[in-house]
């Protein structure tokens, strides 16, 4: 079994595989939080009992090479079946014609052995995460067929048919994006046809097709120790700098007071702790947030860090003079103490120790700016101080390389496009004036790459715009009409 990702992986070093670690870079933001798109999925080929093992089973056949245990001894796996038992099948088998070996491994399962059946995997994945699932099916008489149903327990919906005969295994495969709400997903593969003979199933497999990269570093947040570059680590702005004992941007065995009991991955101490504060109530976590109090000066500049931004984009990258990431940890080499290991070494730019805090807006600024929370690209910058919410109608995240640009020297008037609703699912309707009649759209993320294009018509001045396929996340709309060209932000949320 594969997910793209070595099972030995172990970014934090923490003893806890990356596959298995619900905090792979122990900032304290658990992976989920953070927009992780590695699926945790085990016993994914049923190797687990081996046949040859003492582990108690409800019937044998052909000398032990096709045994029937109940669901709780099958690690990770579930089955509708009235007898709750789940059909392991080895490779010494005799009873498969022609024969057939497992996909993958040594074992492989049977369903519909007795009645109509499915058996099932949960797997807890991020809302919006979009996942690759494939299977390997075989029939074990002829053709057999069986369906994949997908959603939360109690609300699936069949994404496949899989029909093969018994001379090949064949991989069926498809994409599911995790919808809003749907803390627990699950994967289900049901028979169509009852009898004693039926089909084989192994090598259950989940790929990830994207995941949140706020900085646009290349490192995802769940493995980026500064999510936002703006030189604070994400330790102290996730809400957990208390327990980096030592300041390393990370939590781990090397800090006094930490302890992993469940063996999670993530510190105990930093569980149940409200994830990503949101200083300014900008719906930015703090983490992903350049200007977290709102006060019109920006986190790099209040974290003490100015001197790395040589180009006073507010972010530090390598756009930057030493603003690359030699050691891939996301701290960018000017503000990384430790630059050629993972982690920072004795990092003190956490906001108690600085002059001006860039959690408050009274230290260092003047209060909150006057349209707080009014910010088009979702970088955390308000628009009024931000001179590249847009640049000819792209985003950028931050600011504008060193330029003096502001939002009032752009031709653009917000005041008679409304869009709703705003935050939104995966629906939004864009209602325009009365004297307009069509609309080009285009939606960028928060990084400036385009998402979507279109061209529309509007019916009763309103255009409805689905994005099934959109991620979580803050985005922002240009549109052109006969008029001119406006700009307003959506949040697409959970």
């Amino acid at each position: 079994f594969s997910i793209h990702l070595s099972h030995g992986q172990d970014l934090d070093g923490d003893g806890i595989p990356d596959a298995s670690d619900v905090d792979d870079d122990n900032d304290g933001i658990p992976d989920i939080d953070e927009g992780s798109c590695v699926p945790i999925i085990n016993n994914a080929s049923l190797e687990t009992p081996l046949l040859t093992s003492s582990t108690p089973f409800i019937q044998s056949f052909d000398n032990g090479n096709l045994k029937i245990y109940h669901q709780d001894d099958v690690p990770f796996w579930g089955t509708t079946a009235t007898d709750n038992g789940i059909e392991i099948w080895g490779n010494d088998n005799t009873l498969s014609s022609p024969h057939a070996d497992a996909h993958s491994g040594i074992q492989f399962a049977e369903i519909n052995a007795f009645e109509v059946a499915a058996i099932y995997q949960d797997v807890n994945l991020a809302p919006g995460i979009t996942v690759q699932w494939s299977i390997a099916h075989r029939g074990r008489d002829g053709v057999e067929s069986a369906t994949v149903a997908i959603g939360a327990p109690g609300n699936l919906t069949v994404v496949e048919t899989m029909s093969t005969n018994n001379t090949n295994w064949i991989i069926y495969s498809g994409t599911y994006e995790v919808p809003s709400g749907e803390i627990t997903t699950r994967f289900q593969f049901e028979s169509l046809n009852s009898g004693s003979t039926g089909n084989f199933l192994d090598s259950f497999n989940l790929t990830c097709l994207n995941a949140t990269d706020t900085d646009g570093d290349g490192v995802p947040d769940y493995q980026d120790l500064d999510s936002d570059n703006d030189g604070i680590n994400d330790v102290d702005e996730g809400g957990n700098g208390n327990q980096d004992i030592n300041r390393d941007g990370v939590i781990d065995a090397n800090d006094t007071g930490y302890s992993d009991t469940n063996m999670d991955g993530q510190a105990d101490g930093a569980v149940d702790v409200v994830e990503g504060p949101d200083s300014d109530g900008d719906g930015v976590p703090d983490y992903q947030d350049l200007d977290s109090d709102d006060d019109g000066i920006v986190d790099v500049i209040e974290g003490n860090n100015s001197d790395a931004d040589t180009n006073n984009d507010g972010v530090i990258d390598s756009d930057d003079t030493a603003g690359g990431d030699s050691d891939g940890d996301g701290i960018a080499d000017a503000v990384d103490e430790d630059p050629n290991n993972y982690g920072d070494l004795g990092n003190n730019d956490n906001p108690g120790n600085n002059t001006s805090d860039p959690t408050d807006p009274n230290s260092g600024g003047t209060g909150s700016v006057g349209d707080s929370g009014t910010d088009n690209d979702g970088d955390g910058i308000a628009d009024s101080v931000d001179d590249c919410d847009t640049v000819e109608g792209t985003p950028e995240f931050g600011l504008c390389d060193g330029t003096t640009l502001t939002i009032n020297d752009l031709p653009l008037d917000t005041s008679h496009v409304t869009i709703y609703p705003n935050p939104a699912n995966r629906i939004i309707t864009i209602q325009l004036p009365n004297e307009v009649n069509t609309a080009a759209v285009v939606i960028y993320n928060i990084t400036g790459q385009k998402v979507l294009q279109l061209n529309q018509s509007s019916v009763n001045k309103k255009i409805k715009i689905n994005l099934p396929n959109i991620t979580t996340g803050v985005y922002l709309l240009s549109i052109t009409t006969e008029k001119n060209t406006i700009s307003k932000r959506i949040i697409i949320k959970n």
